[in-house]
């Protein structure tokens, strides 16, 4: 009996330990004498970004913190200049442990930002979001106008490589007559080689009969590099030989070419806003030369936690496109979007 009761404090201090862990989170120690638990995303705008059970993703005011503790490791910039570690508390004190395990003093009011580092996703797990973005509009007078567009994106990020598959699907009909129908769709692979280098692989697809396209497969392999990838923003571009296989106006075609990709975004607003930019540009070689530009641009803000309201503009220019029809396509997109 005695044996079963030293067994099962002892089973009881290691599960209390266990779950001590497992509950541990990052702690904002406030001049009030509060404290706020949970994840800190990111500091800028002079605000401490928090991820919380409690209330969400919240915007805390970095001059009411006094201290602030993290269990994660991030880039801080100061008047003083960059460094990596921890935020720290010793003594009532506030400190950052450095990658070498050193303990500095830190005065939060030089404190201009801080974010996570991602890059090379070394410390990503399995991770898979979903965004669904739908604008619809309709106007009447002299002529009858509607228009909707959708756009789904879907990605998997890994420990070292990730996937995005994307939809986006754009029609539009004036006085019942439809004048637009497009749909552009396509999967990139990436595989990170080192802390920015990755190879990647990509498919697209493209319909738009009132551009003569009645279809357009690329099939590439490259490589990219990211200049940055961190919880306020990403910028990465990347080059990748292709080669297409297209149908114009009822001609098929086959041809080398090579694509440049371009993506960036930048959160603002204690992470309430996103600016974001995407662009692709196809350099189609053979008998049919034709530079292909797909871009995107805008704007996010985000509702709630999974709702957000957005606003975009789409490009799609081609410098030899099928007889008689126009080298630019323009949409404005205004909406609301879903995250998963």
């Amino acid at each position: 009996m005695r044996l079963s009761r030293k067994f099962a404090a002892g089973l009881l201090a290691f599960l209390a330990a266990g779950w001590s862990l497992a509950a541990a989170a990052d702690v904002l120690h406030l001049n009030s004498g509060d404290r706020l638990t949970g994840e800190i995303d990111s500091i800028g705008g002079g605000k401490v970004i928090l991820k919380t059970d409690f209330a969400g993703t919240i915007g805390v005011k970095l001059e009411t913190v006094k201290h602030m503790e993290s269990e994660k490791t991030f880039e801080i910039r100061t008047a003083a200049g960059r460094q990596k570690g921890q935020f720290a508390v010793t003594s009532d004190a506030q400190q950052f442990r450095t990658d070498s395990g050193e303990l500095a003093d830190l005065d939060l009011t030089t404190l201009k930002s801080a974010g996570e580092n991602n890059l090379g996703m070394a410390d990503f797990v399995a991770d898979w979001t979903n965004r669904f973005d739908a604008g619809i509009s309709a106007s009447s007078g002299n002529t009858e106008t509607s228009s909707q567009n959708y756009l789904w994106e879907s990605a998997l990020q890994q420990k070292r490589g990730d996937h995005k598959l994307t939809f986006n699907f754009n029609t539009q009909e004036d006085d019942g007559v439809k004048t637009k129908e497009e749909l552009l769709a396509g999967y990139r692979y990436r595989r990170f080689f080192g802390e920015r280098w990755y190879g990647l692989g990509n498919i697209g697809y493209q319909q738009n009969e009132f551009k003569g396209i009645d279809e357009r497969w690329t099939l590439g392999l490259g490589g990219g590099y990211q200049f940055w990838d961190k919880s306020t923003g990403a910028l990465s571009t990347d080059l990748s030989a292709n080669y297409v296989i297209e149908e114009i106006d009822g001609i098929e075609d086959e041809n080398p070419a090579l694509r440049w990709g371009l993506n960036w975004n930048r959160f603002f607003m204690a992470k309430k806003g996103e600016l974001f930019y995407n662009q692709n540009v196809l350099f189609i070689f053979g008998d049919a030369e034709n530079t292909v530009y797909t871009g995107s641009t805008g704007v996010r803000f985000s509702l709630t936690d999974m709702l957000t309201a957005n606003f975009r503009i789409d490009i799609a220019h081609e410098t030899d496109p099928a007889p008689d029809r126009e080298k630019t396509d323009l949409t404005y997109v205004i909406g609301i979007g879903l995250v998963l």
